[in-house]
């Protein structure tokens, strides 16, 4: 029942994440380890990795190094031996958009669900724990948020011994990433494989900005039919998301709403490229299941 709580915030819109707070351009500074504080114009280029590496790709992480921190500065408040800095969100834009590089421009907001289970298939409560701990310490620096009214990400662990482990990730409308560990480090690279996934999934936003193109008149015009699919039988939430991102990723599917979520019954409108749909049969078949097409639309079993 747990997955069926989030499965009502799985739904929301990018409106509401996008009302969420940005904490990405403020940058908190500590010199206590230095015992001085430095002067503001080198505190303030010091911050500017820190806000770059949230907003734009690791490849462009590097593209700082000639700016004039002080000019994207909005205001600066001096604690002692730290400090909090926050930048001028509207000059940021501007000088990515000057030099024509990439940015993730809404905070990316995620309701991030976490499952490890140990070798006999049992929860590692601790380890779950563990874990939460160190993504909420580390969200911002990575430039993501964990919000219940953001997109449902589902990490999934399942340990094959002490140190190798198989990790899925699942999100709404994309492919199960997978990562197996063949490693030694056990728990260190549990973490890293962890960063890794949510970067990939945080800078989907960036790679969509940065290519997205307007359609062709060709492409305006391909014909697509509009259908009810709906789908019977006893299946967790998370085999519902495996089925709806397969589907959602075939090449012949426009788009995947859904209409109606239950446990064990789901009706989905579904817009796909020219008609018929009748490869729906043989691709529900390869999949274990049954699919029939009545005056009501498919129904999947």
């Amino acid at each position: 029942m747990r997955f069926m709580g989030l499965c009502l915030f799985f739904w929301i819109g990018a409106a509401q994440a996008a009302d969420i707070r940005d904490t990405r351009f403020q940058v908190d500074l500590n010199f206590e380890g230095a015992g001085v504080t430095p002067s503001i114009p080198d505190q303030v280029q010091q911050a500017l990795p820190q806000l770059w590496q949230r907003i734009v790709s690791q490849s462009e992480q590097a593209t700082w190094h000639d700016l004039q921190a002080m000019s994207l500065l909005k205001s600066i408040h001096p604690h002692g031996l730290s400090s909090t800095i926050i930048f001028n969100k509207q000059r940021i834009w501007q000088e990515l958009k000057t030099r024509k590089i990439a940015y993730i421009h809404l905070l990316p907001s995620f309701y991030i669900t976490l499952d490890i289970l140990d070798t006999l298939g049992r929860h590692n409560t601790p380890m779950e724990v563990e874990l939460n701990t160190y993504i909420n310490k580390n969200s911002q620096q990575w430039g993501i948020q964990r919000s219940k009214s953001g997109t449902l990400l589902a990490l999934h662990v399942q340990w094959l011994n002490d140190v190798q482990f198989y990790m899925s990730v699942l999100q709404q409308g994309h492919d199960v990433q997978r990562d197996q560990n063949n490693g030694s480090q056990g728990l260190a690279a549990l973490k890293t494989s962890i960063l890794d996934a949510l970067l990939r999934v945080r800078n989907q936003s960036l790679v969509q900005t940065a290519i997205q193109q307007p359609q062709t008149p060709e492409e305006q015009a391909v014909k697509t039919l509009s259908f009810v699919l709906h789908i019977q039988g006893q299946t967790s939430l998370s085999h519902q998301i495996l089925l709806e991102s397969a589907l959602q990723s075939d090449s012949r599917v426009i788009s995947i709403s859904p209409t109606h979520i239950e446990e064990n019954n789901q009706s989905y409108q579904v817009v796909v490229k020219q008609a018929p749909e009748l490869w729906l049969e043989s691709w529900f078949f390869q999949r274990g299941m049954t699919a029939t097409l009545g005056l009501e639309g498919w129904l999947a079993e």
